[in-house]
C-alpha cells in the first residue's frame, strides 16, 4: 500500500501555521524574495506596485504540491488580468526544476529561492503553503493553496475590501489555541476535555483543514471516545465532500489507523468512492493523485471483503503509470491477487 500524505496526530493538529516568524505574520510587510526565476519574469512581492501576489512554496517531489498546480495555474490565468501574480518558489536545484515533468503546466512564475527561503518557510509545518501579499506589500493571508478561502481572499484584496486586522486576529487566536493544545496534549495525563475543546475551536476557525479532523479522530480513539471519533469522521466527510485530496487522506486514515471498526470502514469506503468520482471528473489530475486515490479505494474494497473490486481498483492504480509509486502499488496488487487465489483454493477444498 502507498503511504498517504498524513501527519501524526499531534503534528496534524498543528498543521497549517498561519502565523510564521515575525516578518511573516499577517498584517506585517512581506520580507524580500531573493530568488532566481526560471519561468516567467522576475517578481517582487514587496514592491507595493499595486499587484497582488500569491507566493507558494512547493517541491517537485511533494504530491500535494503537484496536485495544487492546476488550481494555481487556473487562478493565474483568470485573475492575472486583474493584477494577481502567482509565484511558485522552491529550494530544489535548477536542473531538477527545469526537468520537472509538470513544469509546462505551471503557467505562472517559477523561482528558485536562494537566501530568502528560510525567512519565508522556517516556521511552516509543511508544504505546499501559500502567502497572499496585497497591493502595499503586506502579508494578507497564509495557508494551504488548495484552501477554498484563497480565491475569496484574493477577490476581497483586489477590491480593497479585505479586513487584514480581522484575519490577523484569527491567526493570533489559532496560535493561542495551538499553544494551549500543545500544553493540554503534552501532559503526562492529557486533559481530554480540554484537548477536545481546543480541537473543536480550531476546526471552527479552520473548517477546510482536514488534519484538524484527523487529529480529533485519532485523539478520541486513543482515549476511548469512539462516539466522538465517529461523529468527527461523519462531519469531515460532509465538510470535504468536494475535495478529492482531503477525502483520500481521511479515507486512508479511517481504513488503516486505530479505532477501526465496521462504521469507520463504511465511512472510509464512502469517502474513497467519492474521491474517485471527483478525480474522474477532473480535467488533468496529477498521476500521483489518481494512483493514490485508486489505491485507497482498492484498500476500502479489501476491508469490506470484496477482493474482486480491490483487485480491479488496484490494477487501475498500477495502470496510471505513476513511476515513483508503481513498486508499492504492484506489491499491493500482488497481495490481493494471492489472497483471491487462496480463497478460491479454500472454496474448492470445502466443496
Amino acid at each position: 500500500m502507498v503511504r498517504k500524505h498524513i501527519s501524526f496526530a499531534f503534528a496534524a493538529a498543528l498543521a497549517p501555521c498561519p502565523a510564521v516568524e515575525a516578518e511573516l505574520e499577517v498584517g506585517r510587510k512581506a520580507p524580500k524574495l531573493v530568488a532566481e526565476f526560471v519561468k516567467g519574469t522576475a517578481q517582487d512581492p514587496t514592491a507595493a506596485d499595486g499587484n497582488v501576489y500569491v507566493v507558494e512554496y512547493w517541491a517537485p517531489w511533494c504530491a500535494p504540491c503537484r496536485a495544487s498546480i492546476p488550481h494555481l495555474a487556473e487562478l493565474a490565468s483568470r485573475l492575472g488580468p486583474r493584477g494577481v501574480r502567482v509565484i511558485g518558489v522552491t529550494n530544489e536545484d535548477k536542473e531538477t526544476v527545469q526537468g520537472f515533468e509538470l513544469l509546462e503546466q505551471m503557467t505562472y512564475h517559477v523561482a528558485l529561492a536562494t537566501d530568502s527561503y528560510d525567512v519565508w518557510t522556517e516556521k511552516l509545518e509543511g508544504i505546499p503553503h501559500a502567502f497572499v501579499v496585497d497591493q502595499t506589500g503586506t502579508v494578507a493571508w497564509s495557508d494551504h493553496p488548495m484552501n477554498p478561502k484563497l480565491e475569496r481572499v484574493l477577490g476581497l484584496v483586489l477590491d480593497r475590501k479585505y479586513d487584514i486586522a480581522k484575519e490577523k486576529a484569527r491567526a493570533d487566536r489559532i496560535a493561542a489555541l495551538e499553544a494551549e493544545l500543545e500544553e493540554a496534549w503534552s501532559e503526562e495525563e492529557p486533559d481530554v476535555e480540554r484537548v477536545l475543546r481546543c480541537l473543536d475551536a480550531l476546526i471552527e476557525l479552520e473548517p477546510v483543514n482536514s488534519d484538524r479532523y484527523m487529529a480529533k479522530i485519532s485523539f478520541a480513539n486513543d482515549f476511548d471516545r469512539p462516539d466522538i471519533a465517529h461523529a468527527a469522521r461523519v462531519a469531515a466527510g460532509e465538510a470535504f465532500k468536494d475535495n478529492a485530496q482531503a477525502l483520500n487522506g481521511l479515507s486512508w486514515d479511517a481504513l488503516t489507523n486505530n479505532g477501526i471498526d465496521a462504521d469507520a470502514i463504511a465511512i472510509g469506503l464512502k469517502m474513497a468512492q467519492r474521491a474517485a468520482e471527483l478525480v474522474a471528473a477532473m480535467q488533468d489530475p496529477s498521476l500521483e493523485m489518481k494512483a493514490s486515490i485508486f489505491d485507497t479505494l482498492a484498500r476500502a474494497w479489501y476491508c469490506v471483503g470484496r477482493l474482486d473490486l480491490a483487485i480491479e481498483w488496484q490494477q487501475k492504480s498500477v495502470d496510471v503509470g505513476c513511476e515513483p509509486l508503481t513498486q508499492d502499488l504492484q506489491r499491493s496488487l500482488t497481495h490481493y491477487q494471492k489472497l483471491a487465489i487462496l480463497g478460491k483454493q479454500g472454496s474448492a477444498k470445502g466443496s
